[in-house]
């Protein structure tokens, strides 16, 4: 195709991408990715300092701006519960001061959170970033409300409570809440503050522990609060990109052995302290025993992110409104991240199969415990919108189910394995293979089994499977057929703290890893097929929640094991052998880290930023081991390949220019660029497009720009792609908006596709078939135009998956009705909805897709 052709096919994709679009952004650039902010939503004023730190402290001395929401006065049943809720407050701002280092000096004032109510907002003086916000909802034990006030109005939507007034408050009287004003409520501070990771209390605790709060195991505080923020979560509206969840556990960690390293304890015990002075009723041991751990509820694990039999690398992160992917080329080319709807809420914790099945798989589970979801990705790289369901372990409470551990056996079938809600484990295999039913449950046995289960492939079929109890590990050789019994494993004098993390290493014996309770010390043993082999070896812990993640490093890796993990400030440590001290590669990471091995050998750590994004780390191999060149963004704005685009240098035929996993450009500079060639292109067209003008858009220079793209055709061509994606991502949301099904799809794709041609006058003449338009090369039908349409198409396969290879022809079939209908207008198909009746009429019918 010529360069003529090539660019006239690109001019109308930025006016496609331009018009019915919001108005350009300001010359200035647009916005930059979101800044990190953290959330904490809680019942009580000392709830994030006893249950959420060292995340929290780390956070706060790391710089990254914090707002803490208090949705109760914490008042209790005292006679002065105006004053003892202003102490608590006053507590807080103090901890809140020396977790920042900062004087405890406060600006406090008001914000409106919806119908005339007010919220008291205090921010640090010297630190605007740290503000807390104080909603004031009456406390559980208050009785002049009826107790249990907070629980009542999450199940009670007529209910209506009286807030408590703390002396001296900003908000100096009492105000009316229902159940739909604490939401809303909730729903606006996050609207405001725009938090790209909000931590949570624990809404579903282990009810094996804390049996003293009957009938809910927790604080019924905490449990309501979780709750109704999490419903406030789905109805937030993030700017960006949805935000994480992370959510911990409360009372509860006072009944299992803790890994925090004394320097973490030490940290939660000054904040807690400097809290305590202010709150007369904060007194006893049982408050170290809770400042002293701290666990998430729901870890996401270590196996969220794989590289797949096709080269390439794929990484998924459950979000407060969907699920979010990101996709790495075999070339090195990262795109995303793209939000996929869900069938329901998902814990947060995910495995992706990768180079085990000829197809990734995904392995998922509801919210309430009662599901295991499964999606498996197409042949054409389509993953289709239907999850398939597998039942969890029977159970009067499915809540109290574990999160599921997931392989693939020697014989190819993939196996899950739960903590089951009776403290045991059971384990599930698929049929076969081939087959998408599944065995029934296996009950393996087992008592006290702590959330967090491992298992790895052995030969012949057998699979082995781990847990910890509060006391020790446990091991079950499950084989293909029959049942196992459980074994224990001696890891010293120590009591495991964690789950137990299982791997091969490079020998092919199978490494087990488990933190302690003496200062998270990391202890590991290696299983061959005789047995237990030496001793256990212990290492150094880093400090932080979370266990540590273990990858092998393939046949072409130096290091017998790849062991990650995380310490309270998000840095990531490695690794590459047993007892040996850890390497610091920086970083700033949420919750765990996961590991990639590369063909070559090489180790990509892949991390969630305290911003919401992807960032990689490559660490090749040398003769000191391995050597990280240091953390980047792993994405890139999703792309749309123009084929032959002819190279404006040397006039060959080549590709665009592809944001590669070696560039280490800031993404918002780059961003800015692209964003302003094409709003330069919208207006004066290609041949208006000069170096000059973007440097004047962006108000960036034009050595920054030469420094991002070597020459103007580079910068035209990306501009050009990501111009595609918005028209593209336009019509197929709408058009997935409106389906149920695959008919459904295609009419609802040409319905807004005639929509964005019709959007603006100037695109009406693209259509005809004149030589060098972007739908015709001459007389026929151009290879940029059917990719276009294609791109349009791909979602239908997830309503027929087996129209893949009748694709092709379906999407020129729809491109020429297209331009007919752009070219012609008829009376039959003027509207919206007459165009649909038309279409089903006369369309669908020939294409052979499903109503």
């Amino acid at each position: 195709m010529s360069r003529k052709i090539a660019f006239g096919i690109a001019a109308v994709l930025v006016l496609l991408a331009t018009c019915g679009a919001p108005p350009p952004r300001d010359p200035a650039g647009p916005e930059p990715p979101p800044q990190a902010h953290h959330a904490q939503v809680t019942a009580h004023p000392d709830d994030d300092l006893l249950f959420m730190n060292p995340d929290l402290a780390e956070g706060l001395r790391s710089g990254r701006p914090t707002t803490g929401i208090y949705l109760t006065a914490g008042e209790a049943a005292v006679p002065d519960q105006a004053g003892y809720s202003a102490a608590r407050q006053e507590g807080t701002r103090a901890a809140y001061a020396q977790m920042v280092r900062k004087p405890n000096e406060w600006l406090r004032g008001t914000m409106p959170v919806g119908h005339g109510r007010l919220a008291e907002v205090d921010t640090l003086r010297a630190d605007p970033d740290v503000r807390l916000v104080f909603l004031n909802l009456p406390e559980d034990a208050n009785p002049q409300q009826g107790r249990h006030a907070l629980s009542r109005l999450r199940h009670d939507p007529a209910l209506t409570v009286t807030t408590t007034v703390p002396a001296g408050a900003a908000v100096p009287h009492p105000q009316l809440f229902d159940r739909r004003a604490v939401v809303e409520s909730i729903t606006a501070l996050l609207d405001a503050f725009q938090p790209t990771v909000v931590r949570l209390q624990d809404d579903q605790p282990d009810r094996r522990y804390q049996s003293n709060w009957i009938g809910v195991h927790n604080h019924p505080d905490h449990v309501a609060g979780a709750a109704l923020a999490k419903e406030a979560l789905a109805a937030h509206r993030p700017r960006a990109f949805s935000p994480m969840v992370l959510t911990y556990r409360d009372y509860n960690v006072a009944d299992t052995p803790s890994a925090l390293s004394d320097e973490d304890k030490g940290m939660t015990r000054e904040a807690f302290a400097a809290y305590a002075a202010h709150d007369v009723l904060a007194k006893g041991g049982i408050y170290r025993s809770w400042s002293d751990n701290s666990a998430y509820r729901w870890p996401r694990g270590g196996r969220w992110a794989a590289r797949g039999e096709d080269g390439v690398v794929r990484a998924f992160s459950v979000r407060a409104h969907g699920l979010a992917r990101w996709t790495r080329t075999p070339q090195g080319v990262w795109n995303g991240p793209e939000l996929m709807p869900l069938p329901e809420p998902l814990r947060p914790h995910v495995t992706l199969l990768g180079g085990e099945r000829e197809q990734p798989v995904l392995v998922a589970q509801s919210e309430d415990g009662a599901r295991i979801v499964v999606l498996r990705q197409k042949r054409s790289g389509i993953w289709p919108r239907r999850w398939e369901v597998v039942d969890a372990p029977g159970a009067a409470d499915p809540v109290q189910n574990g999160l599921p551990a997931t392989t693939v056996d020697s014989d190819g079938r993939i196996v899950l394995a739960v903590k089951n809600a009776a403290g045991g484990v059971s384990i599930r295999r698929e049929l076969s293979s081939a087959s998408q039913r599944w065995q029934p449950w296996s009950d393996l046995g087992g008592t006290g089994v702590q959330d967090g289960v491992s298992i790895v492939p052995g030969g012949g079929g057998v699979v082995h499977v781990f847990a910890t109890t509060r006391e020790q590990v446990l091991h079950w050789e499950v084989p293909r057929t029959g049942d196992a019994r459980a074994e224990a494993v001696p890891i010293g004098p120590a009591r495991p703290a964690g789950a137990p993390v299982t791997e091969r290493a490079r020998d092919g014996l199978i490494r087990l890893l488990v933190r302690t309770d003496r200062g998270g010390e990391l202890v590991e043993r290696t299983l061959t097929p005789q047995g237990w082999r030496d001793g256990p070896v212990s290492s150094p812990g880093t400090g932080g929640i979370g266990d540590p993640v273990a990858a092998g490093p393939g046949s072409h890796g130096v290091a017998d094991l790849v062991r990650v993990a995380r310490d309270g400030a998000g840095n990531v440590h490695v690794a590459d052998r047993a007892g040996a001290g850890w390497v610091d590669v920086g970083g700033s990471v949420t919750d765990h880290p996961a590991a990639i091995v590369e063909p070559n050998g090489d180790i990509t750590l892949v991390g969630l930023g305290f911003d919401g994004g992807l960032v990689v780390n490559t660490g090749a191999q040398g003769p000191g081991g391995l050597r990280f060149a240091g953390w980047r963004p792993g994405w890139s704005r999703p792309r749309f390949r123009l084929r032959g685009r002819t190279d404006r240098r040397s006039g060959s035929a080549g590709r665009c220019r592809r944001i590669r996993a070696s560039d280490t450009t800031p993404m918002d500079v780059h961003t800015r660029i692209v964003d302003a060639a094409i709003q330069r292109m919208a207006t004066a067209g290609y041949e208006g497009l000069s170096i000059s003008s973007v440097a004047r858009l962006s108000g960036l220079s034009r050595p920054t720009i030469y420094a991002h793209f070597g020459t103007l055709d580079q910068l035209a061509a990306e501009a050009l792609e990501a111009a595609a994606v918005q028209v593209i991502s336009r019509v197929i949301e709408r058009a997935r908006e409106e389906a149920s099904s695959a008919a459904d799809y295609v009419v609802e794709v040409m319905v807004a596709a005639r929509s964005e041609f019709r959007s603006s006058p100037a695109l009406a003449p693209i259509a005809f078939p004149q030589h060098g338009t972007i739908l015709f090369d001459g007389n026929a039908v151009g290879p940029g135009a059917l990719e276009l349409s294609r791109s349009f198409l791909l979602p239908l396969l997830e309503f027929q998956p087996e129209l893949e290879d009748e694709l092709e022809e379906i999407a020129e079939t729809c491109l020429r009705w297209l331009v007919s209908l752009v070219q012609f207008e008829s009376e039959r198909s003027r509207s919206d909805s007459k165009l649909r009746a038309y279409l089903h009429r006369h369309l669908v019918p020939g294409l052979g897709v499903t109503s």
